[in-house]
């Protein structure tokens, strides 16, 4: 754990979290939607945390349409990872692939909720909003709940699998 916290305190550094840092790496696999594994230029295996949303935990509803929504994108070519920043065990960024951005999408297909502590952003509020009036994603769910609540009544669950 503390070599782990070491890796990524160098990461950052080396990396210049500033919002501006930028890199390609390559997608390896999801854990659900909003943390995947990327492989940076040096072969070390990254989990990264999307910024701004909250996909559904493991076990919750939802999970595996954000994992899957999340792998498709995320595979199809280099992930560039913008504005990273150190956050518990993992990095905190913006990912895209060909210019598409992961967090905008999730949220668009309603597997994600922008998340109120983080963001204020009017256009991902836009696209949650829309989402829910035509009930895509967790929003075809009767009062979905979101996942920073889900944590408070059932606890971090792990891995969304299949």
């Amino acid at each position: 754990m503390i070599a782990r916290c070491c890796i990524l305190l160098l990461l950052a550094f080396s990396l210049s979290y500033a919002s501006s840092a930028k890199a390609e790496w390559q997608f390896l696999h999801a854990h659900d939607g909003d943390t995947p594994t990327l492989v940076n230029e040096d072969g070390q295996r990254i989990k990264i945390r999307v910024r701004y949303i909250d996909t559904p935990e493991a076990n919750q509803p939802g999970c595996l349409g954000a994992k899957n929504l999340t792998e498709r994108l995320l595979s199809k070519g280099r992930v560039v990872v913008t504005g990273y920043k150190p956050s518990h065990d993992r990095l905190q960024a913006t990912l895209s692939v060909n210019d598409v951005d992961l967090g905008t999408q999730l949220v668009r297909h309603g597997w994600a909720w922008v998340d109120p502590r983080y963001s204020k952003d009017e256009t991902l509020l836009a696209l949650q909003d829309s989402a829910k009036r035509r009930q895509v994603g967790v929003w075809r769910e009767f009062g979905p709940v979101p996942p920073w609540e889900w944590r408070k009544m059932h606890g971090w669950n792990g891995r969304c699998d299949k």
